[in-house]
């Protein structure tokens, strides 16, 4: 078996390198672009949801989803996080039609203003949200247990 000279040695590691500097760059690239395009996607590409027949109707349906989620956090009983999420899924579907609900009402100069201050409701609303949870989960929690115990007590044989 004849043995490869230093030179040539040294030439398969320098290919070699190369071309593993090559497809690691093309693996790092191509990830790169598939995660950047997709955060792209999600985060500037509006929702694909029926616009609100008319100005009045969209704000109606804002304000009534509003009250809707904060019933809905209000009766979660797990804390901050479930609280959150589930005043946010109460949100839909009418949360989804709000950025198409600007160009509905882009004729109507009071309609800035009132989704505004809307908007300035669901932030402070979510923010109470987040804080009563703290305090109230674990009270929640607890008349929950008695609940479900005098219940099972009263269901019982």
């Amino acid at each position: 078996m004849t043995r490869m000279s230093d030179s040539a040695m040294e030439s398969a590691q320098r290919r070699g390198r190369r071309w593993g500097i090559v497809v690691a760059t093309a693996i790092m690239t191509t990830f790169i672009g598939v995660c950047g395009t997709q955060v792209m996607v999600q985060g500037f590409a509006p929702a694909s949801t029926e616009s609100p027949s008319d100005c009045n109707t969209g704000i109606i349906n804002l304000i009534s989803a509003l009250r809707r989620a904060r019933a809905a956090a209000a009766a979660e009983p797990l804390g901050e996080r479930a609280g959150l999420v589930r005043f946010r899924q109460a949100l839909q579907p009418e949360w989804d039609c709000r950025g198409k609900l600007v160009e509905t009402c882009a004729s109507e100069t009071w309609a800035h203003d009132a989704i505004a201050a809307i908007d300035r409701l669901r932030y402070a609303e979510e923010h109470a949200v987040r804080y009563e949870s703290v305090d109230l989960a674990p009270s929640r929690r607890r008349v929950l247990a008695i609940e479900q115990s005098l219940t099972n007590h009263r269901s019982g044989p």
